[in-house]
């Protein structure tokens, strides 16, 4: 993922991890923090390309309680985090998304976005829900921090840029919380976007945008050709279990 990229390929690949987990801090700082260092030096080398006088810096965090038992500490909630020092580059990204304090999905943000920043937000923000007790599965995107219309211009988004259909779909945590909107796909729009953006997932993220399917499904109808290609590459990219994972 350390390839380089023009400035168009930059601001889709940004503008895709800025709807997932990265934020503009308002000095103008890029910042992220994850449990997958791999995607932190991922977005890390994106960063890189904006320009050559940008720093990127790198440091984890220890969130969780430690424990220490016969001297040695246990149960260390490590987290990665990557952010650069206030750099002009991104007021404009700030202006754009927090015009009024909170992240807003515009359509010139969204038509902006690559396949790449795509996957990054999906890396970040997406899941498979996945039931083999009725055989259902439809990947989804986490929306619950963005208002109406933000949601209403993402959904447009994927019928007119790509013709990917999608739905809205009440997600309740449970615990008396208030249920929360989430962007839903069907099997057979989650089918087109994988095939968009499965190129740029790291490894560790496929079981992401793993549909399940058995080889019978795969070789039916019901999949596509593009679709099959997909699941190839994933499987030939995908480590062994005897492979070192970092």
């Amino acid at each position: 993922m350390n390839q380089s990229r023009n400035s168009a390929e930059v601001k889709g690949a940004i503008y895709g991890t800025l709807l997932g987990d990265s934020t503009i801090t308002n000095r103008n700082e890029f910042s992220c923090e994850q449990i997958s260092q791999n995607l932190i030096l991922y977005k890390g080398s994106i960063l890189k390309n904006i320009a050559p006088d940008i720093q990127v810096y790198y440091h984890t965090r220890d969130r969780g309680n430690k424990q220490i038992i016969n001297g040695k500490i246990y149960n260390r909630n490590i987290s990665y985090v990557v952010q650069t020092d206030k750099h002009p580059y991104f007021e404009k990204y700030r202006q754009e998304l927090y015009s009024t304090g909170t992240k807003q999905v515009t359509m010139k943000v969204l038509n902006s976005l690559t396949p790449e920043g795509l996957a990054l937000w999906f890396m970040d923000d997406g899941y498979l829900d996945y039931k083999a007790s009725n055989n259902t599965r439809n990947l989804r995107i986490c929306t619950d921090s963005f208002d109406e219309l933000s949601i209403k211009n993402i959904m447009q988004y994927f019928n007119d840029a790509w013709n990917i259909q999608t739905k809205l779909y009440m997600h309740n945590s449970g615990y008396n919380r208030e249920s929360k909107p989430r962007i839903s796909f069907n099997p057979e729009n989650s089918q087109k976007l994988i095939v968009l953006i499965y190129k740029y997932f790291l490894p560790e993220f496929y079981y992401k945008i793993d549909l399940h399917y058995t080889t019978k499904t795969l070789n039916s109808k019901r999949c596509t050709d593009a679709y099959f290609d997909a699941v190839e590459y994933m499987l030939e990219h995908t480590p062994s279990k005897d492979d070192d994972i970092v």
